[in-house]
């Protein structure tokens, strides 16, 4: 997949290794000649409170570069804009057969944090981002055919998720 063909991101919390990517994807996808042809429509953020500082933030970030490549035909005037939407939990997104629900996770003190469960032609994809154990995404994860987290061995740590916790859960 090519960076201009990604229209939309579900982001999970607003740390920093979570959004730190969101400017290139926004910047790049967006350029006509370099990418092949170029995200021609509005990126689309999803996430929670707080996600329209980061649209906004990177938009800004991106004002004079944006002004030099619409005026030399590098990118569309719909390209440059952000559209973004604050989620809480339930069916966030369902569209084109793709159906998204947003759940909380337990990420500490950074609340809310969001899982994602993604439907599409019978199939489930479960994602939680960081997060310690959370029952909720246990259920949210049953009958999932893939279920990805992102686990990082701090000393300040959420929790502690072995190997022999997660073949349980599954």
């Amino acid at each position: 997949m090519s960076l201009h063909e990604i229209s939309a991101i579900f982001v999970t919390h607003l740390h920093s290794d979570h959004l730190s990517g969101l400017p290139d994807v926004y910047a790049s996808g967006e350029l006509t000649r370099l990418a092949g042809g170029g995200r021609t429509k509005p990126l689309e953020l999803w996430g929670p409170v707080g996600i329209e500082n980061v649209g906004r933030g990177i938009e800004l970030m991106f004002t004079d570069n944006n002004r030099f490549r619409l005026s030399g035909g590098e990118i569309t005037k719909d390209a440059m804009n952000i559209v973004t939407h604050q989620i809480s939990e339930g069916v966030i997104y369902d569209q084109d057969g793709v159906k998204v629900t947003a759940f909380l996770v337990n990420h500490g003190h950074v609340v809310p944090a969001f899982g994602y469960r993604v439907d599409y032609g019978g199939r489930t994809v479960v994602l939680s981002g960081d997060t310690a154990y959370s029952a909720n995404l246990v259920e949210q994860a049953k009958g999932g055919r893939f279920s990805g987290s992102m686990c990082c061995n701090w000393k300040r740590s959420l929790g502690t998720v072995t190997l022999g916790l997660c073949s349980s859960i599954l």
